[in-house]
């Protein structure tokens, strides 16, 4: 019944997986995994109070369960409900450290909000356990740039590209000198992040932006 109502939420046939992960939690009511997919499902159908409880149910059955922690934390974070899905993420990696999509949410909502220091609080803990991280090392970069601590996004930066093709960190090292007024450091990284990829619309219309900047085209 889960495998087939996953393959029925695939198709976005909602109301059809509700139905049969209704009637698992019914056979088997302490089942975490079906009251888990019932609440990603319940999430599809715009359930959220449903949706909710089902992941609290799950909860209740298992009580170390990240996945599901993480998955509450993005229904928190869709009501507006921040504090509660900071908690929600934060309660996901301290059971998981290397859970990166927790620590990532967490890092992004913070930033969003306008909490840098917590933020870079956060990111810094996060690269502990996942040093290799692209994401992170990224997102934590951003609120670096956002606080105008451009030495500090520099430093992680170039630690992060050293041995590594990611052009998202080279893009990332290159607007990073675009707002450090930096424009021939930050053409040096933009182009390289276009050569790694060059049909990339992001790094193209940034690159084009540094350009027109620098006065080489209109």
């Amino acid at each position: 019944m889960n495998n087939l109502a996953m393959i029925l939420r695939d198709k976005r046939q909602f109301q059809e997986a509700e139905e049969l992960l209704e009637s698992a939690v019914r056979i088997s009511p302490s089942d975490a995994v079906s009251w888990l997919n019932l609440g990603v499902v319940r999430i599809g159908l715009h359930k959220m109070g449903p949706a909710e409880d089902s992941f609290l149910e799950a909860l209740r059955h298992r009580r170390k369960y990240p996945g599901c922690l993480f998955n509450l934390g993005n229904l928190y974070k869709y009501q507006g409900r921040h504090t509660e899905a900071i908690n929600a993420w934060q309660n996901a990696t301290q059971m998981s450290p290397t859970y990166t999509g927790a620590w990532k949410h967490t890092l992004m909502l913070l930033h969003d909000l306008g909490k840098y220091g917590r933020a870079i609080e956060v990111g810094k803990e996060a690269l502990k356990v996942l040093p290799d991280e692209a994401d992170l090392v990224i997102n934590l970069a951003n609120v670096y740039t956002k606080v105008e601590k451009f030495k500090e996004g520099e430093r992680l930066l170039q630690a992060a590209i050293k041995g590594n093709k990611n052009p998202l960190l080279h893009h990332s090292l290159g607007m990073l000198y675009y707002r450090w007024e930096k424009y021939e450091e930050a053409e040096k990284a933009m182009l390289r992040a276009k050569q790694l990829s060059p049909s990339d619309p992001l790094i193209l219309n940034d690159l084009q932006m540094l350009h027109r900047k620098m006065g080489k085209i209109k």
